[in-house]
């Protein structure tokens, strides 16, 4: 019985060994996830002027206007179609 109770010791030191060696890894390492792109303001979407856009908004063709704006932008898409939406009340 005696071999039992020290193996079973053992694997608990182990165990709590494995567990602590783990965290202290953990910590060392730098995990990045996503790059971060340099994005303008949301503030100055309104500056941005493109006849293309404005015809596309005039032919309700919407997917595409905020396909353009984000590409002449490097905004979300959430800024973007908010910005296109606007520009079309505007333009009707």
């Amino acid at each position: 019985m005696v071999t039992l109770e020290i193996a079973a010791a053992i694997a608990a030191v182990a165990f709590a060994l494995g567990i602590g060696i783990g965290r202290r890894s953990s910590r060392r390492r730098t995990v990045v996830w996503r790059e971060e792109r340099s994005r303008p303001s949301s503030a100055g979407h309104a500056e941005i002027e493109d006849a293309e856009i404005d015809e596309l908004l005039r032919r309700d063709q919407l997917i595409a206007a905020i396909k353009r704006y984000r590409e002449l932008s490097g905004l979300g898409l959430r800024e973007a179609k908010d910005a296109m939406e606007a520009r079309r009340r505007k333009l009707r």
